[in-house]
């Protein structure tokens, strides 16, 4: 029997928020088309990639990159990481802390922004931990977020990147 789902429009870049509702039963996507994937599309003998974990960046810091600007021209930063402390703050989304996966409060995330070296303007990445599903006969490629990742800029004091901090974990429903 073939499972019914609608896929709303997702780029790598897009709001992974929209991963929460990415295959929903009998739900429109935006263009308002619906596509059927049949169990074969998301069987576990089409998976080609298991706990796959990357990171995206969400802001062109090298403006001279006309690549990177291209990549990145559809992409709302603010939006993504509102939408996400929103959901933490109303109950939607749970945090996890990175480092020891354990659930994180909303005070918790609360005290975490107010660190002196945080603030959330400076959330410029997100790592992604995905499974990926292939079906070249059905033309169907799926990918399944299991959680996601915000992370900040740390910089040397010569104003060099040195890497990223978490901020915390969002687990997603499957």
């Amino acid at each position: 029997m073939a499972r019914k789902y609608a896929i709303i429009k997702l780029l790598l870049l897009a709001i992974p928020m929209a991963s929460l509702s990415l295959l929903s039963c009998n739900r429109q996507a935006e263009s308002g088309k619906t596509l059927v994937l049949p169990d074969t599309a998301v069987d576990p003998s089409y998976r080609v990639a298991d706990s796959l974990i990357y990171d995206v960046d969400l802001v062109n810091i090298h403006t001279d990159d006309e690549w990177s600007t291209f990549k990145l021209r559809h992409m709302n930063r603010e939006k993504l990481v509102e939408l996400t402390f929103e959901g933490v703050y109303n109950g939607q989304l749970q945090a996890y802390d990175f480092f020891t996966d354990q659930p994180l409060t909303a005070d918790e995330v609360r005290q975490r922004e107010q660190a002196p070296d945080y603030d959330r303007k400076h959330i410029d990445q997100i790592q992604f931990e995905e499974n990926w599903f292939f079906s070249p006969e059905q033309q169907v490629f799926y990918k399944e977020i299991s959680s996601f990742v915000l992370a900040y800029g740390v910089y040397a004091y010569n104003g060099e990147l040195r890497g990223h901090k978490p901020v915390f974990k969002i687990k997603l429903k499957k």
